[in-house]
């Protein structure tokens, strides 16, 4: 089932032929330097006025962290373009609350940060795994990418992001965290339901290696299942909670590579990562 979803009618990708960008950003009060409060986050999120038309940001879990995600663009280039002028538009508009971004990949605060009003399955989250685990998650940012890659090329993409271990470049602060989210949390999950497994013979083999992870979320209540016994199951749900390093993703008719494993620096690490990465994809 799984290797269907990935390859049903999305033959047509051009590997390399759009890219994606999401980023993570923790915002401070200007006055104190503390991690922004609730206030200041619902106004922020609420404000959409200027906002660029190819990108959104939301909440990420923390109150004071905010997403920006960038709309898939043909070139390295425009993807860049685009989130220069939306970062620009998301620091401005927190500036209006007296919010200022924090250009590093974890914040640290003894109180609460999980913001638990947001999104309804982040309450889901908070029974599968505890507050303890989450909180550890709200302390840390990153810059992902999203690839478009064939079918056929899919594995080979995979093993080479692997072997060039990127998630080695910049990445041993998140690292720390994800793996005491993986340690606290009160689901149980396998260890390598984080990072994931450095290789796969097969696209076959890719989605036989997914499938021994349950399940965990299901019409909006915590479950453990095997995936093939739930026969209306959400995959793309059922992807976003198995968080592999480099890890497939379908959008439409088109299929991609989430490159997920670098830390939120300054603005310029956006470049930075995406030279490694084309350097190995040869793009």
């Amino acid at each position: 089932m799984l290797t269907q979803y990935f390859t049903n009618s999305t033959a047509g990708t051009v590997t390399g032929g759009q890219i994606g960008c999401e980023i993570e950003t923790d915002f401070v009060d200007a006055a104190t330097g503390y991690p922004i409060e609730e206030t200041a986050s619902r106004a922020i999120i609420a404000t959409t006025d200027g906002r660029p038309s190819d990108c959104q940001h939301k909440l990420e879990l923390g109150r004071q962290k905010f997403e920006l995600a960038i709309a898939p663009c043909h070139t390295f280039g425009h993807v860049l373009e685009r989130a220069q002028e939306s970062l620009a538009w998301l620091y401005q508009t927190a500036a209006r609350y007296g919010a200022l971004p924090r250009m590093a990949p974890e914040i640290s605060w003894e109180g609460n940060l999980l913001d638990e009003s947001s999104d309804p399955r982040d309450e889901v989250w908070l029974k599968l795994d505890g507050r303890r685990a989450l909180e550890e998650l709200c302390r840390c940012s990153s810059v992902q990418f999203t690839v478009d890659v064939n079918p056929r090329d899919a594995v080979a993409v995979l093993s080479a992001l692997w072997a060039a271990k990127l998630h080695e470049l910049d990445y041993a602060p998140n690292h720390q965290r994800w793996l005491r989210y993986i340690k606290y949390s009160a689901a149980g999950y396998a260890a390598d339901r984080y990072a994931g497994p450095d290789g796969f013979d097969s696209l076959d083999d890719y989605t036989a290696r997914l499938a021994e992870h349950h399940v965990v979320m299901h019409r909006g209540q915590p479950v453990k299942l095997a995936p093939a016994v739930v026969p209306d199951l959400d995959v793309d749900l059922f992807l976003r909670s198995v968080w592999w390093h480099y890890r497939l993703r379908r959008y439409g008719d088109t299929l991609a590579v989430e490159i997920r494993p670098f830390a939120r620096r300054s603005d310029d690490c956006i470049e930075r990562y995406w030279g490694h990465i084309a350097s190995v994809l040869g793009l």
